[in-house]
């Protein structure tokens, strides 16, 4: 997709950057890993089972300030 874009982009002289480049960029760097995802039971398991984690932990966590006034 992206080569197809670039040289469709090259013939008609529009390789400036355009919002479309950056969808199409995006897309093409993405997919790998979101198809690796899609067809990896094991790594998808894996990757959940790290973010429920990452989410729990940050609802759990308490934040407090500490005033240190010392002259």
């Amino acid at each position: 997709m992206l080569t197809t874009y670039m040289i469709i982009a090259s013939f008609t002289n529009q390789l400036r950057i355009t919002p479309v480049n950056y969808f199409v960029m995006d897309s093409f760097y993405f997919a790998v890993p979101w198809l690796f995802l899609y067809t990896q039971n094991d790594a998808r398991t894996a990757v959940q089972k790290i973010l429920i984690q990452i989410i729990e932990t940050k609802k759990n966590k308490v934040f407090f300030v500490v005033a240190n006034n010392q002259r």
